[in-house]
């Protein structure tokens, strides 16, 4: 992102209103950007948007497929610029809560190749998911510029603005 762009955790961004441009960041929680960050999109409205998160699933995988078309539905208010997904940890905790109880199995139970694929993932974001996500913020911006919005701070009163 440009120099001076700003960045907050969700639990203390500002309103967005007048930002042009929101980039929205999200771990995905069965198939779906987290409470948090759904709730947040689905109250955003009229806002260029470019959304990344990470996952405990492999890039173009049907789960992949179906956490970017949950993120898009959650931010269907805002006109989405992109979406960047790439493996990501999987929360220790909750993978030992879920061994711990039965219930939380049974839609997904651990399987040897889900114990695969939760420690490949555990090894990611990696240097080449921190590249890719690098060129996608890039097309990002590169198409809010077509659009003539700019990712920078918005006008304060007496600072910036008349």
């Amino acid at each position: 992102l440009p120099e001076g762009a700003d960045l907050f955790p969700l639990a203390s961004a500002p309103d967005p209103a007048p930002y042009d441009l929101v980039f929205a960041g999200f771990w995905a929680k069965r198939g779906a950007p987290n409470p948090a960050m759904k709730s947040f999109l689905q109250r955003l409205t009229d806002k260029a948007l470019g959304m990344f998160g990470t996952m405990g699933a492999r890039v173009g995988s049907p789960h992949a497929r179906m956490i970017e078309e949950n993120a898009r539905l959650a931010a269907s208010q805002c006109r989405i610029f992109g979406a960047f997904l790439c493996p990501g940890k999987v929360d220790p905790a909750w993978l030992e809560r879920r061994a711990a109880d039965s219930s939380l199995g049974k839609a997904h139970p651990m399987t040897a190749e889900r114990a695969a694929r939760l420690a490949e993932t555990a090894l990611h974001p990696d240097a080449e998911d921190l590249r890719a996500a690098g060129v996608f913020a890039l097309g990002v911006l590169s198409q809010a510029a077509l659009e003539g919005l700019h990712p920078s701070k918005p006008p304060r009163k007496g600072y910036d603005t008349p």
